[in-house]
């Protein structure tokens, strides 16, 4: 592979962590409420700027910031995910975004995940960063979002944790007899690469790159981004200080979660395997979670994976892909382990049904979790059923740019609100200080908008079906998106 000329995005001079000039800060806000963890030990750090940035991510570790100088009595998100995949749809999306933008500008882009397909990249500063992050949302000829801030998580495709491990996967169990061959052939034809952290790490890090045209602070990133308050207009384009971190604006907490090895790090804390109170992500949400119902905030979730999907993955069992090794014709003993405790499938249980059951067992229920990982724009809502035990109000966002998604499960009509096969985004709005009622506003490119408010299961213009004003005259199953 030939080398690579470091692009003029990133300014190395000798480390990457050299202060730059200063901008605000905001004394008056108040502090943090959440239990007090213990702090990792600062780190001697050594090599290149690139080493140096992925020694930061493990040194700021996981966090919760209070976002200060947010002036306003309304946060706005646009939230999209699934946009990885370099083309045409992505760049159609960000016009979308920049269109609405002018009308209304948001505080944050919530970033979904699956950032780069099809296995995430390699290192912190690949060319990908520009192409398919910069050159698209910090266009200065989309004016109007070229500054607004990225909050960013990871999705599968980040991890590498699905394409090439699946085929190889398939490739054993597609030539059963002969399980070496299949191993053999998806070695030879899809080059081994590193998979989960290592390979995850590398968006973190390029958090702690510097970039010509963020704003200026009086600090080092890495300082930075081990304040508790974190004003708001200083804010990096690209931010994703760990795997998985935490923004406070108000009264509302939105919690980023790295969904990929969530169920993982449940089943080591079961097992005593890690009991990290930071590192071990199950727990650091749990405690955190807790606080911020103590302090009467309302908790959004951002995560890559749905609990509820009616994509082709509602039939999918491919929960064994997120444990270590993810074979199909021998299942990973840590997910046939985890299957045991829930009583479920192992060849047959979906990932997503899996998280669900996991949010349940530890009585975290989020106000409004924002995914992605299908390829379409959908609403899914629970909470008016009385036979749901785990209430789920849920915002898909995945058609960032990436091949589309058709629905399958057409089982679901009754929490299901819409399921729109098409390229777009989502704007989430609350008052930051009597946040409980959400609206969503569902954009696509092809200038269709669909109105909803976390209170309901039907778009706002929608009449209300014959089967919700009296149940017992429900005679067939609906079908959502056709309003």
């Amino acid at each position: 592979m030939e080398s690579r000329q470091q692009d003029d995005i990133f300014q190395f001079e000798g480390s990457v962590t050299e202060p730059i000039v200063s901008n605000e800060s905001d004394p008056d806000s108040e502090p943090d409420s959440d239990p007090e963890l213990p702090e990792k030990d600062s780190v001697e750090k050594f090599g290149s700027p690139l080493d140096i940035a992925k020694a930061d991510v493990r040194e700021v570790g996981p966090r919760v910031y209070v976002l200060t100088g947010h002036d306003k009595e309304e946060i706005c998100l646009d939230v999209f995910g699934c946009q990885g995949e370099e083309g045409p749809h992505q760049k159609e999306v960000a016009e979308l975004l920049n269109k609405k933008a002018a009308k209304k500008k948001a505080d944050l882009m919530v970033v979904l995940g699956d950032n780069f397909y099809s296995d995430g990249v390699p290192s912190p500063d690949d060319p990908r960063f520009k192409s398919q992050i910069y050159d698209v949302y910090a266009d200065k000829k989309l004016e109007h979002i070229c500054d607004v801030p990225m909050a960013v998580i990871l999705g599968n495709h980040d991890a590498n944790r699905y394409l090439i491990r699946s085929y190889k996967s398939a490739g054993n169990y597609a030539l059963g007899l002969f399980p070496f061959i299949g191993s053999a052939l998806a070695d030879k034809y899809l080059p081994s690469k590193p998979v989960g952290e290592e390979t995850e790490i590398n968006q973190a890090a390029h958090t702690y790159l510097p970039r010509e045209g963020d704003p200026q602070i009086d600090e080092t990133y890495v300082e930075f981004f081990q304040r508790d308050q974190l004003p708001i207009k200083s804010l990096r384009k690209f931010n994703m200080p760990f795997f998985y971190y935490s923004f406070i604006i108000g009264n509302v907490q939105l919690f980023f979660l790295n969904t990929n090895n969530y169920a993982k790090h449940y089943y080591d804390s079961l097992n005593g395997t890690n009991n990290d109170p930071l590192l071990n992500q199950a727990l650091w949400l749990k405690a955190h979670y807790d606080a911020a119902r103590a302090a009467g905030r309302t908790v959004l979730f951002a995560q890559h994976h749905p609990l509820i999907t009616c994509d082709k993955r509602a039939f999918a069992g491919d929960a064994y892909l997120y444990f270590d090794p993810p074979s199909y014709r021998t299942p990973p003993a840590d997910w046939v382990a985890l299957a045991g405790i829930f009583n479920l499938e192992v060849s047959k249980y979906s990932y997503s049904a899996l998280l669900s059951c996991i949010y349940e067992k530890q009585g975290i229920s989020p106000d409004l979790i924002l995914c992605a990982h299908g390829h379409y724009l959908g609403y899914i809502n629970n909470n008016l059923k009385t036979d749901q035990r785990y209430k789920i109000r849920q915002v898909i966002s995945g058609a960032g740019g990436g091949k589309l998604m058709p629905q399958k499960d057409f089982s679901r009509g009754d929490i299901l609100g819409l399921h729109e096969e098409k390229f777009g985004y989502v704007r989430i709005t609350c008052n930051v200080n009597r946040p409980q009622f959400v609206h969503m506003d569902f954009y696509t490119t092809d200038d269709h908008h669909f109105e909803f408010t976390n209170e309901g299961i039907r778009p706002l213009d929608a009449p209300i079906p014959v089967e919700e004003k009296d149940p017992s005259l429900s005679t067939s199953v609906l079908k959502p998106g056709l309003f």
